[in-house]
């Protein structure tokens, strides 16, 4: 959803689009096609289209519906400029008006970026933000620190920072940059008001709460009831939705970073694809292509390439490494989210039965050894056995609502919409038992599990044995948990594992030495 000044639009779950309100401009004419994000403003609107082109209609008069070539990963609509973030070096353009400095963007690495009335904000991939354009009232004037989502309004800024207090800057009239206190998983900078969604999935809003000569308009008088988040929060506004390019933490490695039983694979910042560790049949062998996200199994891996298909390596026993052909968004092991939002699996268990997936549509999949989990469209978790065998429970997942889920060897984890982690299935060690807190994705892995906190600090569970629940102190961006060693993406961009470095015979295979240079988005 995207609510504009007088108009809104929806994306469909069948990945359409539906605007509605004022269409003096056409803004509210949507063209034919299939999205995957939208961005409303005053008078023009933009769409992220599934094969990550930019498509934007409405009023035209400064340019700011006239979107560039290319494909891109984020879309943002301003009053008289749009912008987006561009797939693979993930560098940041806008189009509309040049005045005030609008267009132009600081050079860097952005995951997400968000248009205001007359100027800009970008979130970077060291989780800084930059603003730029029109700063007279100092909107533009971002401050220091990490932050996860990042909300451009008229006048004002408002950033959620990585530890869910919400900062605000620039102009404010009838306080509306007087963020209050709290924790928070979303916000959302407007004209003469900002909101934001806490932890406990109430709304509360702030500012003026009248719109012209009506001074009980209401427009910060939050309903006292719950809502559910985005799935991923860096769209906290809903400028901008993540896809396989761009790091997104509720995944299980973020799709960038996967350990394997004795081996892990990572994506650099060049798309292309290294693996490290034991590479029996091959499986530590991926082709020297560009891709977007990559996952290890425990006798093959898989990656997604950067045009949506999916190509396998290693292991081909069960037909685990020939994938279908087709466009996805996200993959596990054998199973993949196409970009119709449904599952396709390949292979057959080892019971020699064809891998079974559920029909609907799913945000978020993971695949384990038996079984494998899905995160429906209305945050409700499926869970279902791919080896016809259920031996600890793992298929049944549990009731409400969920922003992550994943799959371990003989259990699973899931992210609530309030931050919090619940396990089932086997708990022999411990490995279901999560800690209190808040966080922001969940790796289970063989008999341990490993949660990435909301202030980018690693907490693991379960087993310990090989030191593969004792994670290194510092800053994380993805965790992935494997059956003996477990691993983290550092803010820095860099690789750190720990645990087991041999197989479960003592065989040394070398997981955790990790290759030198930057991975991630």
């Amino acid at each position: 959803m995207s609510a504009g000044y007088l108009h809104s639009c929806g994306l469909r779950t069948d990945a359409t689009l539906r605007c509605w309100g004022w269409n003096a401009k056409g803004q509210s004419d949507v063209p034919a096609g299939r999205f995957a994000a939208v961005s409303t403003s005053g008078d023009h609107t933009c769409g992220l289209r599934t094969d990550q082109t930019i498509t934007c209609w409405g009023h035209n008069e400064h340019g700011q519906a006239d979107a560039p070539a290319g494909e891109f990963i984020a879309v943002s609509a301003g009053v008289v400029l749009s912008c987006g973030v561009k797939v693979g070096e993930l560098t940041a353009v806008c189009w509309g008006s040049g005045e005030d400095g609008r267009s132009d963007v600081p050079s860097g690495r952005f995951i997400a970026v968000s248009a205001g009335g007359w100027h800009a904000c970008g979130l970077r991939t060291d989780q800084t933000i930059t603003c730029w354009g029109l700063n007279e009232d100092g909107q533009a004037d971002a401050p220091a620190g990490r932050f996860i989502a990042v909300s451009a309004g008229s006048g004002h800024s408002c950033g959620l920072r990585a530890d869910q207090t919400i900062t605000c800057w620039g102009f404010n009239g009838h306080g509306r940059a007087e963020a209050p206190a709290g924790e928070f998983i979303a916000v959302s900078a407007g004209h003469h008001h900002s909101c934001g969604l806490k932890t406990d999935q109430t709304a509360t809003c702030w500012g003026s709460n009248s719109f012209g000569g009506n001074w009980r308009a209401g427009q910060s008088d939050a309903p006292a009831r719950l809502y559910a988040p985005d799935y991923q929060p860096e769209a906290a506004d809903g400028s901008s939705e993540a896809t396989p390019v761009t790091l997104n933490p509720a995944m299980d490695g973020g799709g960038i970073l996967s350990s394997g039983s004795t081996h892990s694979c990572a994506l650099r910042v060049d798309q292309t694809v290294t693996c490290w560790g034991d590479n029996e049949s091959g499986k530590a062998n991926p082709p020297t292509e560009k891709f977007t996200a990559v996952v290890a199994g425990a006798s093959h891996s898989c990656g997604l390439r950067v045009d949506q298909t999916v190509t396998c390596w290693g292991d081909n026993t069960f037909g685990q490494s020939e994938a279908p052909a087709g466009a996805f968004t996200a993959i596990t092991q054998y199973c993949g989210l196409r970009t119709d939002h449904t599952i396709t699996c390949w292979g057959l268990d080892i019971l020699g039965r064809t891998r079974g997936a559920p029909s609907g549509m799913f945000l978020i999949l993971s695949v384990a050894g038996l079984h494998a989990c899905g995160l429906r469209t209305n945050q409700a978790i499926t869970c279902w056995p791919t080896s016809g065998l259920d031996l600890s429970g793992q298929p049944e997942a549990p009731a409400g609502q969920f922003t992550a889920v994943a799959a371990g060897n003989f259990h699973s984890c899931a992210v609530r919409t309030n931050r919090t982690i619940r396990c089932w299935g086997a708990n022999d060690s411990g490995q279901s038992e999560a800690p209190a807190g808040t966080f922001v994705a969940v790796a289970p892995g063989g008999f341990h599990s490993c949660g990435l906190r909301t202030d980018q600090a690693i907490t693991c569970w379960g087993d310990n044995g090989s030191g593969q629940s004792s994670p290194p102190a510092g800053n994380y961006l993805a965790v992935s948990a494997g059956q003996l060693h477990s691993c983290g993406l550092r803010v820095d961009q860099t690789i750190t594992c720990w645990g087991s470095n041999e197989d479960l015979g003592g065989t040394y295979i070398g997981q955790l030495d990790v290759p030198s240079g930057l991975f991630g988005p």
